[in-house]
Formats: structure tokens, sequence, C-alpha cells
């Protein structure tokens, strides 16, 4: 039996609003979807996680930056 996740589980569309879910600007929509496709689910996550653990409310290019600089993703 193969069991699939959901559609939508990584869904770029930045509109779909979960309680407590940030914001994506659309500078840091577009910036994310220049991330390789098998890991952009995950790197949307760890941004999400950022933001959501110090009360952002938007995503952008900014706290993007921050945060890669914070998490010690520069290299990446």
């Amino acid at each position: 039996m193969v069991t699939t996740g959901r559609d939508d589980a990584f869904t770029d569309d930045g509109q779909r609003t979960t309680e407590g879910a940030p914001a994506w600007s659309a500078a840091a929509q577009e910036r994310l979807g220049r991330v390789p496709g098998f890991v952009r689910g995950m790197v949307k996550k760890i941004y999400a996680d950022y933001a959501r653990e110090r009360g952002i409310a938007e995503i952008t290019p900014a706290v993007m930056d921050t945060a890669r600089a914070e998490l010690g993703l520069e290299g990446m």
C-alpha cells in the first residue's frame, strides 16, 4: 500500500493562512521561487518557523537575510 501526503503540503502560493503562520511578501515569494523545488518546502518551513518563533507577521527578503545570518545558513 502506498500512502501519499497532502497535495498542498509544500505549496508556494503564500496565500493560505493558518493560525500563527506568517504571510509572505511578493518579493519573498519570488525569492523562494528560485530555491530548487526538491528543497523548497524545507526552506519555506525554516523561514516560517523562524518568523513564528520571533513574532514576525510577514516574511520579507530582509527577514530571510537576517534568518540566514542568525541560523548560520549563509554558505548554503
